[in-house]
């Protein structure tokens, strides 16, 4: 019987990337948080309504875009190969998020209410394109790569009139891409892999989707393929060697404040926060570059200890 492979996705490969301290945590030693936040329930409703319209066009009806609104409010009740699973919807997203509904980031300088509307009131231009027009819509993908599978959903794949595909991919994040982000990204590279694997050819455009911005960028300059290939088969080099030697480097940075594992996050995840003391100290008001304790490879770091 042959070896079961492991699987990677993107989150899992960016993970690394990111932060290998974070990796191990999270993918060596199981420790992931089950807390979800507005920005991942907000994600996960509008992309179901994004996915509604996309499959009436891909089956060449008309959207019921009423329909759409009421989802998106209401929530979505779906199956799944395990169980049936609730998308929250936007009426209930309000009250359990109250106080980051209201409040107005600091990147747009908008409020959820106020990007929603504008996701609203562009899903139909943006889903009706003349030019372009849905084949799939999260398009499930697995397939060998390496000594492992890489896998995933890609949001939207689209063909045009002489048969060149674009791979859309929606985002809910408060604000776009920096210019040297969009040469290579590793998530679109991945996706170009997945798209020549099921449909035999690679892709000609690549677009990120801001749906609560209305914004759009394109993504993948001149020679991504080999750019990416090369920082996919770099990741899973530097994995490998961080499984031989056990040694995975954290990356302190602003993201910290974010991270399960910071002690400086104060939404993390009680049951893991503490686990990291290489964090940074950045918040929000104290904008340094200092970190609570540098990285020593040959030091042992303590396991958090818990009472029950």
């Amino acid at each position: 019987m042959s070896e079961k492979k492991e699987k990677f996705s993107y989150t899992k490969l960016d993970t690394y990337s990111k932060c290998p301290f974070q990796f191990k945590k999270k993918y060596e030693e199981k420790k992931r948080s089950s807390k979800s936040s507005l920005a991942m329930d907000i994600g996960s409703i509008l992309h179901k309504g994004k996915e509604i319209i996309a499959n009436s066009l891909i089956a060449d009806e008309t959207p019921d875009y009423e329909y759409v609104r009421k989802v998106v409010l209401e929530g979505y009740d779906e199956e799944t190969d395990q169980k049936d699973k609730h998308i929250k919807g936007i009426n209930e997203l309000a009250k359990q998020y109250f106080e980051d509904w209201i409040a107005r980031d600091d990147k747009s300088g908008m409020t959820y209410d106020e990007k929603l509307n504008l996701y609203f009131e562009h899903i139909k231009s943006m889903e009706e394109d003349t030019k372009w027009q849905p084949i799939a819509a999260e398009l499930k993908f697995e397939f060998p790569y390496r000594d492992y599978l890489l896998y995933g959903f890609i949001d939207k794949v689209e063909k045009n009139k002489n048969g060149d595909l674009r791979v859309i991919d929606y985002k809910s994040s408060r604000k776009t891409y920096r210019e040297q982000d969009l040469k290579t990204p590793l998530q679109m590279f991945v996706y170009a892999l997945a798209v020549q694997e099921i449909y035999k050819k690679l892709p000609s455009e690549f677009m990120y989707d801001f749906i609560l911005l209305n914004e759009q960028q394109l993504a993948c300059s001149k020679g991504y393929d080999t750019r990416g290939l090369k920082k996919l088969n770099g990741l899973f080099d530097a994995i490998e060697e961080s499984r031989k030697t056990g040694v995975y480097p954290p990356k302190p940075s602003p993201l910290c404040y974010w991270c399960d594992y910071c002690n400086n996050n104060p939404k993390a995840d009680k049951l893991y926060k503490g686990e990291c003391p290489y964090y940074s100290l950045w918040t929000p008001n104290n904008k340094t570059y200092k970190v609570n304790k540098p990285f020593n490879p040959d030091e042992k770091v303590e396991e958090k200890k818990f009472v029950f």
